[in-house]
């Protein structure tokens, strides 16, 4: 029995002893075992290399705390990675504002010749100073604000509005102006009286600006808007966006990659969670 008990704690004592060595040093007693053993002791850091197969990290040369995602093809397919280019064209800036429908019959007698019958109704938009002046020769955007059904009985996100004219009307303290804008379809079945949305695309100030696509742009914690670029096959790096503002699903830019440069449109956060670590 004395036998058995001594050798009873000294099993104890050496258990004991190896859990001591493994807490303070992981590094010595995984040398004494054989190498796929020694894994399971072994605290040493992977590399990214080794956590994410599919991809590499390489410094951008010139860009401090940027670093270059390298992935390999499957990785590309298995993300589904898209890209667009980053254009310019004319665009018109928007601004949102609250407004009313009112019926045809509603609209100032002298300009009512502009309007057609039927179905049509009219957008009242409330101008504020020579800010809010539109842009003749273009259409508004008319959102509900609770989302209307259409005579489908589907819920429409918008509908499209043409200018008719712009009134000042006597207010109180100086005349007000507004905007009059003709839905002819309405798809939205919307009612004199409601209140609506309209994106009221403004004078140009500047004809020709340069964009990305909305979906290009993401943000970083702090609220900086970048955009992943592909200069070269498998190769994404990321670039920092001046966004003027956003307007029909694209963002306007005062600086960001030049014209022609390749953005990722669909699978940039995954990049960024690749090149950031989270989630690794």
């Amino acid at each position: 029995m004395r036998i058995a008990s001594y050798f009873l704690t000294a099993c104890v004592l050496a258990l004991a002893a190896h859990i001591i060595l493994v807490s303070f040093y992981p590094g010595a007693v995984a040398a004494l075992y054989p190498r796929a053993i020694s894994r399971v002791y072994s605290k040493a850091p992977r590399t990214t290399s080794n956590r994410v197969a599919w991809a590499r990290l390489e410094p951008a040369a010139g860009r401090p705390g940027i670093k270059k995602v390298i992935l390999r093809r499957k990785a590309i397919e298995r993300l589904g990675l898209e890209t667009a280019l980053v254009a310019e064209k004319r665009i018109h800036r928007i601004r949102t504002i609250a407004s009313k429908v009112l019926a045809v019959s509603d609209f100032p007698g002298h300009m009512r010749s502009s309007s057609s019958g039927g179905s049509s109704i009219l957008v009242r938009v409330p101008l504020s100073g020579k800010a809010d002046t539109p842009a003749a020769d273009a259409s508004a955007t008319v959102r509900p604000l609770l989302g209307a059904k259409t005579s489908s009985g589907q819920t429409a996100a918008s509908v499209r509005a043409m200018p008719i004219g712009i009134i000042a009307e006597p207010g109180k303290l100086a005349d007000k102006r507004y905007a009059y804008y003709l839905i002819t379809d309405n798809t939205m079945l919307l009612s004199p009286g409601t209140l609506v949305n309209v994106d009221l695309p403004l004078k140009e100030t500047e004809t020709v600006r340069k964009f990305v696509p909305a979906s290009a742009v993401l943000y970083d914690p702090r609220g900086q808007a970048w955009a992943y670029t592909n200069p070269k096959p498998m190769a994404y790096v990321r670039e920092q966006l001046n966004i003027d503002f956003m307007n029909d699903k694209v963002a306007v830019l005062r600086s960001g990659p030049p014209i022609g440069t390749k953005v990722v449109t669909t699978g940039a956060f995954e990049l960024f969670g690749t090149e950031s670590g989270i989630g690794q």
